[in-house]
């Protein structure tokens, strides 16, 4: 890993970021970037579309934000956008990437048990995974042909790519309470974007058209834990992308959060993990 200033932020990896259209997509072999790569994809993210990776052969680690994962094919990962994520392989692993705009991933949720809200990461073998296989072939396969009428059928085998991954990582939505699964998705969509504010329950409420009551309800019900706890979990994620991915300094990172006093920053972090921010950061990059 060699951390900058900032967590770099790809179109797909080692291109910028640009605009990308509502219905995107793109769909790749890993090995056909390996001469940007070389096996090693630092982490990155993305800033308006998701991933799913699935691995095809070989092994090696694939990290979403602070989880590493050790894994030998065949192996899936679902990444949402403005996920930190990366991965070191060895020499003989490949993977098939589909990539999707976010408005491409909204009109596709209705009709999907996936979470779609957060990252997942599942591996095993038999039972569906040679399924799942198939159809990531043929999105890789049609993707290729570029045929005019290409959208549709590519949305298709999406969707049933994320089904199968739902069913593959356990990660499926609870059949009870849609309107606050809905609601829920909305808060957790809005907490990405205000990762660095200092926006409360009434601000989440309002921007989302519930009373402050409904939301806390929902969050307890489908996150099981409470707004104010969600977003405390959320600003130390925010928190620990930067100690682990950039060399900002601790004080400039508790000032991007929104913390104005950094020792309240630091009493915050060590609060909610045990560790001083310096204390785990050294911990987790190995300098220690």
């Amino acid at each position: 890993m060699n951390p900058g200033r900032d967590i770099p932020s790809y179109f797909v990896y080692g291109e910028p970021s640009r605009p990308i259209d509502i219905g995107f997509f793109h769909v790749e072999a890993v090995r056909e970037r390996n001469s940007v790569h070389m096996g090693t994809v630092e982490p990155h993210q993305h800033a308006d579309m998701a991933q799913v990776t699935f691995w095809t052969s070989g092994e090696g680690v694939y990290q979403i934000d602070e989880n590493d994962w050790h894994f030998s094919a065949p192996a899936v990962s679902f990444v949402a956008s403005r996920t930190v994520h990366g991965f070191r392989v060895a020499d003989h692993s490949d993977a098939i990437v589909l990539s999707m705009a976010d408005a491409q991933l909204a009109a596709l949720r209705s009709g999907t048990d996936l979470r779609l809200d957060h990252s997942v990461f599942a591996t095993g073998k038999g039972g569906e995974w040679p399924l799942l296989e198939r159809v990531m072939t043929l999105l890789l396969t049609q993707y290729r042909l570029g045929a005019p009428a290409a959208t549709a059928l590519m949305s298709s085998l999406s969707l049933t790519a994320l089904n199968y991954i739902a069913r593959l990582s356990g990660e499926a939505l609870s059949p009870s309470a849609p309107a606050q699964e809905r609601t829920i998705y909305a808060f957790r969509n809005l907490m990405e974007e205000q990762s660095s504010s200092s926006w409360t329950l009434q601000d989440y409420a309002s921007a989302i058209g519930t009373s402050p009551h409904r939301l806390d309800l929902a969050a307890k019900s489908i996150l099981g834990k409470s707004v104010k706890q969600a977003i405390l979990d959320r600003r130390l994620l925010e928190a620990k992308r930067l100690l682990r991915f950039t060399i900002r300094t601790i004080e400039d990172i508790g000032y991007s959060l929104g913390f104005e006093d950094p020792s309240y920053f630091s009493r915050f972090f060590r609060r909610m993990t045990g560790l001083s921010p310096s204390a785990w950061r050294a911990k987790e990059t190995g300098q220690d």
